[in-house]
């Protein structure tokens, strides 16, 4: 039986893991280099087409079990402290026949890991890759790690995130260096809170644009909320000291109103952050690399590798958080390269394996790079621009005038599970 070793057990490893040994004849083993999972990032969201191969996994049912449904999305004017549009997610659910729902991230990581062990998949914590010897012929490659460790791998999956070694040993060997992977000049400030008991409409996304940023917060389980704000900051920070990060906290959420009340009292987003178990400051980067395989080796996305300790970003490509669409990018990620591989022979062969991973990276390029630009274009309008009075008042004019069924609409190319996002001859059973 083939064997594919993957490094990095994030969202994305740990997915086409489990993909693979439901949907192939290869068998995944996982290597991790943090020394276990542990609860790191804060709030993520899955739309349809991060939920539908889930689903064909079987996970839907524990999906809703640890995760809050998101019934409706309300965008404010932070200047003017009004209601600039309403969303029903009505249509949304309709339309794409799954919900949206909200996860701490911890949380959906430990479900990825539980599913794992109970389908035997081997995972291996506490190993570092430090690299990969690839024969490029059709003997397997050898992944080396910190430990001493080395096993041979007939795939080298690399999902070990925005620091990944897998990629620095990838791209430049092959069709150049990143395209356009940069930072953006933007730095978001997120966190988890407590249960707030005070707090009404659990269930809805509120979202305020302000002056040069833009910030909000999300539902999660148990009445704790997931909180942003987005904002320019000229030079990416290293990842701060606690003394550090509160400074920022203090400076940047001062007289930042919310739009409800978590007492008798308006609310400011000092109010939310006080009650906050975890915070994050994160770097933004954005981006595509030229080139995501070379020889046995490809890279998927995963939006914050396990022991990464500074910028997110992905094994494959990054994007900003403007369209929630990090972790269903790096589902779609797995899905894609499974696709590839179920129909590959064993032994692989070297050709044939080259063919199907240049593949995937060929279909996927084009649907990643539009995730990626609309998702910085959104970012773009709503801290760059949104100092200009003429644009916020162009954005609350085009909001406050789209129904909830074109907003649906208008994002049937992003949310909807077609046949790309899902694994092939399994999908008709799904709905």
């Amino acid at each position: 039986m083939a064997r594919a070793v993957i490094v990095g057990a994030g969202i994305a490893g740990s997915t086409v893991a489990l993909l693979l040994k439901r949907f192939t004849n290869i068998k995944p083993v996982l290597y991790e280099r943090a020394p276990s999972f542990k609860h790191i990032g804060a709030g993520l969201t899955l739309a349809p087409n991060g939920l539908a191969p889930l689903d064909q996994l079987g996970l839907l049912p524990k999906l809703r079990g640890i995760s809050q449904p998101v019934n409706g999305l309300n965008i404010y004017s932070g200047p003017n402290r009004r209601p600039v549009t309403h969303q029903s997610n009505d249509w949304y659910q309709g339309l794409y026949r799954y919900p949206l729902l909200s996860f701490e991230r911890a949380n959906l990581q430990d479900l990825l890991v539980s599913e794992l062990h109970r389908n035997c998949v081997e995972v291996n914590f506490g190993h570092k890759c430090i690299g990969v010897i690839d024969h490029h012929n059709n003997e397997p490659a050898v992944v080396q790690f910190g430990s001493g460790l080395e096993v041979e791998g007939d795939i080298v999956i690399g999902a070990d995130g925005g620091n990944s070694l897998l990629r620095s040993l990838t791209i430049p060997k092959s069709r150049g260096e990143g395209v356009g992977v940069e930072y953006t000049g933007w730095t978001t400030l997120y966190g988890v809170t407590k249960p707030l008991d005070q707090a009404p409409t659990m269930d809805q996304i509120r979202i305020v644009g302000g002056i040069g940023k833009v910030y909000g917060a999300w539902p999660l389980r148990e009445k704790r909320q997931f909180w942003f704000i987005s904002l320019k900051e000229p030079f990416p920070g290293k990842w701060p000291s606690e003394a550090s990060l509160q400074e920022s906290l203090d400076k940047e959420c001062q007289g930042l109103w919310f739009p409800e009340n978590y007492g008798d009292t308006d609310t400011f987003m000092g109010d939310i952050i006080e009650k906050s178990v975890r915070v994050v400051k994160v770097p933004l980067m954005s981006g595509y690399w030229d080139a995501t395989n070379y020889g046995r080796i490809v890279l998927i996305g995963d939006e914050l590798g396990l022991a990464d300790q500074g910028p997110g970003g992905e094994a494959a490509h990054s994007m900003v958080p403007f369209l929630a669409q990090g972790a269903c990018q790096a589902i779609e990620d797995a899905v894609s390269l499974t696709n590839v591989l179920r129909p590959l022979s064993s032994p692989l062969r070297m050709e044939e394996l080259i063919s199907a991973l240049d593949h995937h990276s060929t279909t996927r390029r084009p649907r990643v790079e539009r995730v990626i630009k609309d998702a910085r274009f959104a970012g773009k309008v709503n801290i760059d621009l949104s100092k200009s009075v003429i644009v916020r008042k162009l954005l609350t004019f085009g909001m406050s005038r789209m129904s909830s069924e074109r907003m649906a609409k208008r994002g049937e190319w992003l949310y909807a599970p077609q046949n790309l996002q899902l694994i092939k001859e399994t999908h008709t059973a799904l709905m």
